[in-house]
């Protein structure tokens, strides 16, 4: 299994809070199937601005075990909320196409938060992290991120909040899209799908 996260995945994560779909399984299969160029497009500094906060993060290539870049990008990024600055999450992110529309999907680097926190390489398999998809769109030097949602939320007759799917093929549990990543391309494909309002990720430099 691999794992995958965009540069100021959690600006948008943070600043959007539940109502970002976590998913069980990513949408696309694996490193070869990640958008090289747009990936190479991400490399560097960032920003963002989200619900009063100002996130910052820098991504790179992510290597493999010869020290080549695998096709993923890696980030390290933080928040600024009222002067404090405080770490996110460590991620992973890969851009990836369907029908020459750009999405990104996203992740926490599960292994690396095991590194930093000295915990035994068996304990990966107890944090299988979920995974998230927005669409990406070039703006000029920068970037506009768009979650993508398989379900809206409504009210049913009692005045509870309900996610109804967008699609029948669609399928959730406990708040967690179960869809196979098949599944998802084709969800992505028709889109059947809505998103949420759009964060601009502005570049600081390369």
């Amino acid at each position: 299994m691999w794992k995958t996260v965009m540069l100021m995945a959690a600006v948008a994560i943070m600043g959007t809070g539940c109502s970002v779909e976590p998913l069980l399984n990513p949408p696309v299969g694996d490193a070869k199937e990640m958008d090289a160029a747009t990936n190479k497009e991400l490399i560097g500094k960032w920003k963002a601005s989200s619900n009063n906060a100002v996130y910052e993060g820098e991504a790179t290539w992510m290597l493999d075990e010869k020290g080549n870049p695998s096709g993923c990008l890696q980030i390290a990024a933080s928040s600024n909320r009222d002067a404090k600055i405080k770490p996110l999450t460590p991620m992973i992110a890969g851009v990836f196409k369907i029908d020459n529309e750009l999405y990104i999907v996203l992740a926490a680097d599960v292994k690396k938060m095991i590194d930093k926190d000295k915990y035994a390489d068996e304990s990966v398999w107890m944090m299988r992290p979920n995974f998230f998809v927005a669409k990406l769109t070039p703006d000029n030097a920068d970037f506009k991120l768009e979650w993508v949602n398989f379900f809206e939320q409504t009210k049913n007759k009692a005045g509870e909040n309900i996610d109804v799917p967008i699609d029948s093929l669609a399928r959730k549990e406990n708040g967690l899209v179960m869809n196979s990543t098949k599944e998802l391309q084709k969800l992505l494909k028709e889109k059947k799908y809505k998103l949420q309002a759009p964060i601009i990720l502005q570049r600081i430099s390369k």
